[in-house]
């Protein structure tokens, strides 16, 4: 999710379309969007991934709770592997921004900024790299996904031919 704050129109002129930068409404609007621009890509989502991650933890520690010994180890394992994922995920995705978007901050609250340098395109290439880096998370913490790839690209270690799979479904309803 990447959104930028601008002034901007698309005008259609005959088989042309013409895009067009307002004026910026003036100094006085950097410092309030600068920060309204970190606070929506960068601190609500890392709230939203937190506030996800941790409904799926809850609801796994209550089921392990009131399940049977052997189904409560599957759930704890569960939890656990949940807990780790969103660990690297949230990590990631702030790794990949933060440096983006203080200098973004920064320069919206005065201070200079070279937006020619190196640096500046290496971040920007970093907010771009989170946008592609969560299933390679996902790859290298599931095995049940990793099973799959390998079955897909026929290599050895996946599902073998067309034996049918069982899986075992339980649903437990807890209610407060």
């Amino acid at each position: 999710m990447y959104i930028f704050i601008d002034f901007c129109s698309l005008q259609v002129i005959g088989h042309f379309c013409i895009f067009g930068i307002w004026p910026w409404p003036g100094d006085g609007w950097n410092r309030p969007l600068g920060i309204a621009n970190f606070i929506l890509i960068l601190i609500i989502p890392l709230g939203i991934m937190v506030f996800c991650y941790g409904k799926i933890l809850w609801k796994l520690t209550r089921i392990s709770n009131f399940s049977e010994t052997g189904q409560s180890d599957t759930y704890k394992k569960a939890s656990k592997n949940v807990a780790v994922t969103f660990c690297i995920v949230a990590f990631v995705f702030f790794a990949c921004n933060i440096q983006h978007q203080m200098l973004f901050l920064l320069f919206n609250l005065g201070m200079s900024v070279d937006w020619n340098s190196f640096y500046y395109h290496l971040v920007v290439q970093f907010v771009f790299m989170n946008c592609t880096v969560n299933p390679f998370i996902y790859l290298l913490k599931s095995k049940d996904f990793q099973n799959a790839l390998k079955e897909l690209f026929g290599l050895k270690g996946g599902t073998q031919g067309n034996q049918p799979q069982t899986t075992q479904i339980s649903i437990v309803s807890i209610s407060t």
